[in-house]
C-alpha cells in the first residue's frame, strides 16, 4: 500500500459580501462582467490594446482541477490531441493513459482500504473538481476555477467576464480533492507532467507546511526547462521568514528566482489582512480581494451559477501574475524564465515606502503592472537579433540543391555539378562562411573535397580507400583548434570512423573486434569542441549508440534495441534547454520510427513519423521551424511520395513541402544552415 506524505492544504477563498462599486472603464472587451477593479489597477484594459493572448502560449493550473467544459472556459482549454480518448491506449507514451484533458493525481482512497493502492496512487484522466462531492466549505470546490478564469476565460464573446488572456490554452492538472486534501508527491508529479507535456507557465494556488526536497527538485526541473513558476503566499497572515511554506518558499535559499510568491492586496493597495507576507518568500503583489470569475458550473447539482464574484485570498492574486506572464510570452515566444520574470518584476507599481525592507516583506518588488509588463515585451521586441533558418536539401545523384528559408518561406533550386555522384555532403561554419565538404569516388580514386558556398572547389584530397561509400562530418573532435573530416563506412567492416586533417593527412581510426553492417554518425558540441556520436551493431546483435569524448574514448552507450536496422541521427535541442538531444531515426526497412533522447541516455519519445507501414528511411536535420526557442525535427522520405516534414517536441507535424518542384528526386541528404 501507498501511504499518503506531506498533505498539502488548499487555500480556500473566503467568499465575502462586497459591492463591486459603479464605476466605468474603459472596455475593450464585449463580456457583461469584464469590469472590476483588480484589472482596472493592473491596467489590464491598457495591455488589452497591445495583446490578448496566445493559443501557442500553454499554462498549466495545478489545483483542485478546474471545470474543463465550463462555457466560456472550454475553448481555450489544453487538449492533449497526441492521445486518443477512451481507447486504454497510452498514445503520446508519457506514461498517462487517454490524458486528453490533463489529469488527476490527487490520491483517494477509493475502495475504502484504509490506504492508497498503486492503482489509486496513479490517479486518473478526470482533473474536474467533483460537483456532487459537496465539502464542508461549499465554495472550495470552485477554486481551480476561478484560478482558470483570471487567467484565461475567453475574451469578447458576450459571456461572463474575460480572462487577463482572452486566447491561451489552459491545462488541468488535479492535485486535491475538494476538502483540501492531498500529498507532496502529487504535486510533484504533477510539476513534472505541466513540463513534460509543454507547459510555459505554472500557477500553484495553494501550500503546505511540510518540506519536501522532492518539490524543490521538481520546480528546480521546471525552472531548467524554463517554464515560469507562481506560487501563492498562503492566508495565515503568518511571516514566513520564521514559518515557511512551499513551494512559495522553496527558492528561498537557492540563489536562484526560480519560483514567484504572491502576496494579496487589498482596493486601499494596502496588505489583505489575510496574506502571508516575507520578503524571502514574496517576490510581487496582486489584487486578491473582491475578486470575480469563473465558477464550477454543473446544475443538474445544484451548480447554477457560471460566475461570481466578492472572492477573497492570495490564491486569486496569483493568477493575474501567472496570467500576465502568459501574455508576455504570448509577445516574446521564445523568452526564458528569467526574462519573463523581469518583466514582470521590474515594471511594477511602488508606492515610496517609508521602511523599505517592511515594503519587501508584504509586497516583494511591488504592485504587478499588465500593461507596463506588456509593453517592455514589446519595447524588447526590436532588441532580438533577427533570426534565420534555411533547410538545404542536397540531391546525391544528379547535385540538385533546394534551399527553404523557414521563416519567410521562400525556395530556391540550383543544379551543382561539383555534387554530381558525390557519396556524402555536409555543410561547416568556416569563420562565419559556410561550405561544404564531400567524398566521392573520381577516376578510380576516393576524393575528398572541400567546396566554397557557391560549391566551387577550395582544396581536395585522396584517401586510399577501394570505396566511397562513407558518410563524412567535419568538427573540432580532437580538441586541438582545428577542425578535422571524419569518415565512417556505409557497408560491413571493423572500422567505426576515420579522421583525417583537412588537408587530408590521417591522424586517428577506431575498430571494433567484429564486424558491423555500417555507421551512422554526427557531432555534438561540447562548449567549442566537438564529440563524436557513432551508431552501429555490438557483436550482440543490438544497435548501440557510442559518445566519443575529445580522446577518442567512449564515455556512454545509449541501447537502441527499439531500431532493426541501422537508423539516421542528429542533434538537437528539441526542448528549449540549451542542451542539444539526440535523434534517431528508423533506417530503410522499419517501421517509420523516431525516438529522441537526452545526452546522459535519458529517453524522452517516440512516435510514428509517417504511416505504421512505411519502410522506406529518412534523412534528418533539425531547425527552429516555428521560431518558438525549440528545434524541430525535420524528416525526408527516401522512398515512395516526395515529402518533407517538421515535427516538434510533441511529436506534431506542424509543417510539410514537397522538395525539388516536385523532381524525381527521393535519396537527398538534409541540413540547417544557422545565421543571427
Amino acid at each position: 500500500m501507498i501511504k499518503r506524505q506531506g498533505f498539502i492544504c488548499l487555500i480556500l477563498a473566503i467568499l465575502v459580501t462586497v459591492l463591486i462599486p459603479n464605476i466605468l472603464f474603459a472596455q475593450t472587451s464585449n463580456d457583461p462582467n469584464v469590469e472590476q477593479w483588480s484589472y482596472k489597477d493592473l491596467g489590464v484594459y491598457n495591455a488589452w490594446a497591445n495583446a490578448t493572448g496566445s493559443k501557442d502560449v500553454i499554462v498549466a493550473i495545478i489545483d483542485n482541477g478546474f471545470d474543463t467544459f465550463h462555457p466560456d472556459l472550454f475553448e481555450n482549454v489544453w487538449k492533449n490531441e497526441d492521445e486518443i480518448a477512451d481507447n486504454w491506449i497510452d498514445d503520446d507514451n508519457n506514461g498517462y493513459i487517454d490524458d486528453v484533458w490533463g489529469w488527476n493525481f490527487s490520491y483517494k482512497d477509493l475502495d475504502n482500504s484504509g490506504g492508497i493502492s498503486p492503482a489509486e496512487a496513479i490517479g486518473n484522466n478526470d482533473p474536474r473538481p467533483s460537483a456532487f462531492d459537496i465539502p464542508a466549505v461549499p465554495d472550495v470546490m470552485h477554486h481551480g476555477t476561478l484560478v482558470a478564469g483570471i487567467i484565461g476565460a475567453v475574451g469578447d464573446n458576450l459571456m461572463n467576464g474575460a480572462g487577463v488572456n482572452w486566447h491561451v490554452r489552459l491545462m488541468n492538472i488535479k492535485v486535491v480533492e475538494n476538502n483540501g486534501d492531498g500529498s507532496s508527491a502529487s504535486l510533484v508529479e504533477a510539476i513534472r507532467y505541466a513540463v513534460d507535456n509543454g507547459a510555459n507557465v505554472m500557477n500553484i494556488s495553494m501550500v503546505t507546511g511540510v518540506y519536501d526536497q522532492k518539490i524543490n527538485d521538481a520546480i528546480k526541473y521546471a525552472y531548467d526547462h524554463n517554464v515560469a513558476m507562481v506560487a501563492a503566499a498562503g492566508n495565515n497572515a503568518r511571516f514566513l521568514e520564521d514559518a515557511p511554506l512551499y513551494p512559495v518558499c522553496s527558492d528561498e535559499n537557492s540563489g536562484k528566482q526560480m519560483i514567484l510568491g504572491v502576496s494579496a492586496m487589498n482596493e486601499e493597495h494596502k496588505r489583505a489582512f489575510f496574506s502571508n507576507f516575507g520578503s524571502g518568500c514574496i517576490d510581487i503583489t496582486a489584487p486578491g480581494t473582491n475578486v470575480s470569475s469563473t465558477m464550477r458550473y454543473a446544475p443538474r447539482y445544484g451548480l447554477t451559477e457560471k460566475y461570481g464574484g466578492g472572492w477573497n485570498g492570495t490564491s486569486f492574486a496569483t493568477p493575474f501574475v501567472s496570467g500576465a506572464l502568459a501574455l508576455v510570452k504570448s509577445i516574446q515566444p521564445t523568452w526564458g524564465v528569467d526574462k519573463l520574470f523581469e518583466a514582470v518584476l521590474s515594471t511594477v507599481h511602488r508606492t515610496p515606502p517609508e521602511d523599505p525592507v517592511v515594503y519587501a516583506h508584504l509586497f516583494g518588488a511591488g504592485l504587478l503592472q499588465i500593461d507596463k509588463a506588456v509593453q517592455f515585451a514589446i519595447d524588447s521586441l526590436q532588441e532580438v537579433p533577427v533570426k534565420g533558418e534555411t533547410v538545404i536539401a542536397i540531391d546525391l545523384k544528379e547535385g540538385w540543391v533546394e534551399y527553404n528559408d523557414l521563416q519567410n518561406e521562400k525556395t530556391s533550386l540550383i543544379a551543382e555539378k561539383n555534387l554530381i555522384g558525390v557519396s556524402s555532403v555536409t555543410t561547416f561554419d568556416d569563420n562565419g562562411e559556410t561550405k561544404f565538404v564531400t567524398i566521392k569516388r573520381e577516376n578510380g580514386k576516393t576524393k575528398v573535397s572541400i567546396l566554397k558556398n557557391d560549391f566551387t572547389e577550395e582544396s581536395s584530397f585522396i584517401v586510399p580507400l577501394f570505396s566511397s561509400n562513407f558518410g563524412i562530418e567535419i568538427g573540432d573532435v580532437l580538441g586541438d583548434d582545428e577542425q578535422e573530416i571524419i569518415l565512417y563506412p556505409k557497408y560491413n567492416t571493423k572500422t567505426t570512423f576515420i579522421i583525417y586533417s583537412k588537408s587530408g593527412e590521417y591522424l586517428d581510426s577506431r575498430e571494433i573486434i567484429k564486424e558491423h553492417n555500417g555507421v551512422s554518425l554526427t557531432l555534438v558540441n561540447n562548449g567549442s569542441k566537438s564529440e563524436i556520436l557513432a551508431v552501429y551493431k555490438n557483436f550482440d546483435g543490438i544497435f548501440s549508440l557510442k559518445h566519443f569524448d575529445n580522446t577518442l574514448v567512449e564515455k556512454s552507450e545509449i541501447r537502441l534495441s527499439f531500431f532493426k536496422v541501422l537508423p539516421s541521427i542528429t542533434i538537437g535541442d528539441i526542448d528549449g534547454d540549451k542542451t542539444a538531444e539526440i535523434v534517431v531515426v528508423a533506417g530503410a526497412g522499419q517501421e517509420s520510427f523516431v525516438s529522441t533522447y537526452e545526452q546522459d541516455g535519458t529517453w524522452k519519445r517516440m512516435f510514428y513519423a509517417d504511416s505504421p507501414s512505411y519502410t522506406g528511411g529518412f534523412s534528418v536535420t533539425t531547425a527552429d521551424y516555428d521560431e518558438d526557442g525549440q528545434e524541430d525535427i525535420v524528416l525526408n522520405l527516401l522512398s515512395g511520395e516526395k515529402k518533407i516534414s517538421v515535427w516538434n517536441s510533441r511529436a506534431k507535424k506542424i509543417g510539410e513541402w514537397t522538395p525539388f518542384g516536385g523532381k524525381n528526386i527521393l535519396n537527398a541528404q538534409l541540413f540547417t544552415l544557422k545565421s543571427f
